[in-house]
């Protein structure tokens, strides 16, 4: 059975501990108010032995210093942008994650490219650190 559940992740998660073997968090990280909360939350709710699996954006990533990628929504609200609430409140390099994912075991942070095609190609140019858009980070409790 699939169920799907609603939550405020600025919230401590209804769930009850060592429930999850796995939790998946894309592209939600860094429109949290409270990272360390959410982090302590996954810590408690998974099974000894699981896994996380965390994508965010890469803070480092050359596109969003010149205004190609999240222009109206960098740490705030900017220009016209129409969901006034859904904006990145922090960005993370790799020593950000690993700090957060701390009493996590064999916490391991990689970049990886999200583009296609010419801007891809382009990017692949550039040091890891500035070209790949995201970070993705895989960590055990």
């Amino acid at each position: 059975m699939v169920t799907t559940k609603v939550w405020n992740l600025n919230k401590k998660l209804p769930f009850k501990e060592n429930t999850f073997d796995k939790v998946r968090a894309y592209s939600i990280f860094e429109h949290l108010s409270n990272c360390g909360l959410f982090v302590d939350e996954i810590y408690r709710v998974l099974k000894k032995g699981g896994d996380v699996e965390l994508i965010t954006d890469n803070a480092g990533c050359i596109l969003y210093y010149f205004g190609c990628d999240h222009n109206d929504y960098l740490i705030g609200y900017y220009g016209n942008n129409k969901h006034k609430e859904d904006y990145h409140r922090q960005l993370f390099v790799p020593s950000h994650l690993k700090a957060y994912f701390k009493k996590f075991k064999n916490v391991k942070v990689e970049y990886f490219y999200l583009q296609k095609g010419l801007k891809l190609l382009l990017l692949t140019l550039l040091p890891k650190r500035f070209g790949c858009a995201c970070l993705y980070l895989i960590a055990e409790k």
